[in-house]
């Protein structure tokens, strides 16, 4: 077996086998051991598998070799970043069979050092190695703790199979619900226009803004009056008890006309007309106004840019049977970084969806196949950036919504901007990198309330020259400083596999990250707030 200390990372170079993952630390006090667990005395040679992947592995370590047969602890410093990637000898020793034997490595300096597996080749009688014994699987240390983490779930006792439990449950989750005294929801009771009012404004006031699950009571009495006078004031209501009926033009005709007048500069897109048209939604019950107000917090609270004045100029929303090659590259290759190559044949378009498929198959040298896609012709430089995804339900796989600037212009830095490398199951890493000379990063890693593969969400990004602003679910994250990020940059969307993102096992074939939409927009003067700089389309 394999144990890790803590200080250790998951990596996406593969290890000694296209299906066998690596690890990296940069820390002095990373510790790795293998362990063959002999059962009886035996003479073996001990190897370790080197993985020398570019200049920042130039780093050395102690290997102690753990045994018995009258020896002491033998000790030797490897130098990997003198070492070509492959297996490389340590030396003969008689082991006892006793536990704690093995082979232990101790990181001593440089910036970094990898690990992925040991060889142990007993010998026979005749000295020469009958059996290879090759320790390469990681089932020991914090790495393989599990996620203790739990979503955030506020259910119903009475909303179990409900057709509208969905929806429900997710403003519950958003704090747009909370139960009755009874702990009910009572979804098939009517509701008055003045309580629907109540719950849309105060979905308006919370632009942007974080919510607590539970902070807003679905009998509003407290705030009634108040709710009354602000939603008579907009004209969203006659009278407090008028029974809410509503098909969905004038659902559009309330929103609109509360939107303007609450939050000017809005935009609200509405891409999920096309599900919910004409008279199939008739808002007359708690459930049905459920449905309403989360397609409203989906479209508005959610997504779209800052307040302001914006215009659209790129939006995909995946409605044909197969991916527009008049719009998209996708890639045909093996990255040296990642566990997966990236085809075509893993990009998939349906039901207003891209997926992009994982699939464990050998192809190029890599034990797993993913895919990339990027826009062929549109690039962009400033503005406002924003997809709505769901991850593949798995761990081990990276779904990342990115830019980067790989055709460079003369004068221009290479740079990355990761509006999302979204992981299961709560995990969104958010990144600005600064690929000039050497490669710097700053980044935050994210943990969501819910789920990032049972659910979609909007990732998005507000760049500028001076600053990328991250948002999640239309709720600022963090603002990072740049000077740096100055070309047009293509719209990118991957997958890849690598332990990085968790534990790689044969959960993740089949698994696939899903995308609703793309949408990028720039200030309708085509001026960067804060700035005379024009944003820049190609």
């Amino acid at each position: 077996s394999l144990w890790l200390s803590e200080h250790w990372n998951g990596s996406g170079v593969q290890g000694h086998r296209p299906d066998r993952v690596s690890y990296w630390t940069s820390s002095d006090n990373a510790i790795a051991r293998w362990s063959p667990a002999f059962s009886a005395r035996v003479r073996a040679e001990v190897e370790v598998y080197i993985i020398a992947h570019g200049n920042e592995d130039a780093s050395a370590g102690n290997y102690i070799v753990r045994h018995a047969g009258g020896e002491t602890a033998a000790t030797v410093r490897l130098d990997q970043g003198q070492k070509s990637r492959g297996w490389h000898p340590l030396g003969t020793f008689d082991f006892a069979g006793v536990p704690g034997e093995g082979l232990e490595l101790r990181k001593t300096g440089g910036a970094m050092y990898r690990a992925a597996a040991a060889r142990f080749g007993v010998h026979g009688g005749s000295g020469q190695v009958i059996q290879s014994i090759v320790v390469d699987t990681l089932n020991a240390g914090p790495l393989t703790e599990p996620n203790p983490w739990k979503p955030v779930d506020t259910t119903f006792p009475d909303i179990a199979g409900h057709k509208h439990e969905y929806a429900i449950r997710r403003l519950a989750n958003r704090g747009y619900f909370a139960a009755t005294a009874q702990g009910r929801f009572n979804p098939d009771n009517s509701m008055n226009r003045l309580e629907f009012v109540y719950l849309l404004v105060h979905a308006i006031d919370s632009l942007g803004e974080p919510r607590v699950p539970g902070a807003m009571p679905l009998d509003p009495a407290n705030d009634i009056s108040e709710s009354m006078q602000r939603a008579q004031g907009l004209r969203l209501i006659s009278s407090s008890d008028e029974t809410l009926h509503l098909t969905i033009a004038e659902l559009e005709s309330m929103i609109d006309q509360a939107v303007e007048q609450t939050r000017p500069g809005v935009i609200w897109i509405d891409s999920r007309r096309r599900r919910v048209q004409g008279d199939q939604l008739r808002i007359a019950t708690r459930a049905d106004a459920a449905v309403a107000l989360w397609w409203f917090v989906e479209e508005v609270i959610e997504s779209g840019p800052p307040v302001g004045e914006w215009q659209l100029t790129f939006i995909e929303e995946f409605l044909g049977k197969d991916l527009d090659t008049d719009v998209w590259r996708s890639e045909a290759g093996a990255p040296g970084h990642i566990m997966s190559s990236r085809w075509p044949e893993n990009v998939e378009v349906s039901g207003g969806f891209l997926r992009l498929l994982t699939k464990k198959e050998s192809r190029a040298g890599k034990a797993w196949t993913s895919g990339n896609v990027w826009t062929r012709s549109f690039k962009q430089q400033y503005g406002y950036f924003e997809a709505r995804l769901r991850c593949g339900n798995s761990t081990g796989l990276n779904n990342a919504f990115w830019l980067m600037n790989k055709d460079i212009r003369p004068g221009d830095l290479q740079f990355e901007i990761d509006m999302t490398e979204a992981r299961h199951p709560n995990q969104n890493l958010i990144s600005v990198h600064d690929w000039a000379d050497e490669h710097a990063v700053d980044s935050e890693l994210v943990v969501t309330e819910e789920s990032t593969s049972e659910h979609f969400h909007v990732y998005a990004a507000e760049w500028t020259p001076t600053r990328v602003v991250f948002y999640f679910n239309g709720r600022k994250l963090r603002e990072v400083r740049h000077d740096y990020c100055h070309a047009p940059s293509p719209i990118r969307l991957s997958s890849a596999v690598g332990s990085f993102a968790g534990r790689v096992t044969d959960a993740l074939d089949g698994t696939a990250m899903e995308v609703d939409y793309v949408r990028v927009f720039m200030p309708a003067d085509r001026r960067i707030r804060g700035s005379e700089e024009p944003a820049a389309v190609e």
